[in-house]
């Protein structure tokens, strides 16, 4: 597949509640959800009850695997991580005194697969994240964790870039998701079809209260 970009901008104008939007690759058909492997809260954006508030994420679809690390249940930025494309194969080793990890450079699947995997040759359970990379000169923004990969298995990961919205103040920007998010999606969208620029409204009704988010294509 061709490499693409997508950005998002979500708007609010006298949304009448403060209120946090929580972006998300929850898909629920990734095989292992909150089992093997878990989401992360991939953006996190407050908008204010009074005046107007924007926030704008871009996807980049060239992905890459990491060696995840969790502090205080979040994703810390990873130091060691490698591009990689659909149908290839990366390995993670460790060299010790001190100890250094790097993963190999990708090589074709055979036969072809439209799966990417990452196979931990390390002598113990590593934590291997999937993530994508909006800069070069920047390690990537971790999506989803496998954790707990043990010394000698492989992740398989078929990833579609599937987003999910919601407004919840239970989570913090990179947090690892241990469960499906209590509150009701409201957003729900496969990156791969959207234009490349797009404009979002989010609501709020203060009789019902409820939340929308809603396509503005009005905005420019």
């Amino acid at each position: 597949m061709t490499e693409f970009t997508r950005t998002l901008t979500f708007r609010s104008n006298k949304l009448g509640r403060d209120s946090v939007l929580v972006l998300t690759f929850d898909d629920s058909s990734i095989p292992g959800i909150y089992h093997t492997v878990f989401p992360t809260a991939f953006k996190v954006s407050a908008f204010g009850a009074d005046g107007a508030d924007e926030f704008t994420v871009t996807y980049k679809s060239q992905l890459g695997f990491t060696r995840a690390q969790i502090d205080g249940g979040t994703v810390v930025p990873a130091s060691t991580y490698i591009p990689i494309n659909v149908g290839q194969k990366t390995v993670l080793t460790k060299r010790s005194d001190p100890a250094i990890y790097s993963f190999s450079i990708p090589e074709d699947i055979v036969p072809s697969t439209d799966q990417m995997v990452a196979q931990n040759n390390t002598d113990g359970k590593e934590n291997i994240g999937v993530g994508f990379f909006t800069r070069p000169d920047r390690g990537p923004s971790q999506m989803l964790v496998f954790e707990g990969v043990g010394s000698g298995s492989s992740v398989q990961s078929e990833f579609t870039p599937i987003l999910g919205g919601y407004i919840t103040s239970d989570y913090k920007e990179t947090a690892i998701l241990r469960g499906q998010i209590s509150t009701t999606v409201l957003f729900k969208e496969n990156l791969v079809k959207l234009p490349q620029l797009t404009n979002w409204r989010i609501e709020y009704n203060p009789g019902s209260g409820v939340y929308a988010i809603k396509r503005d294509l009005t905005a420019s």
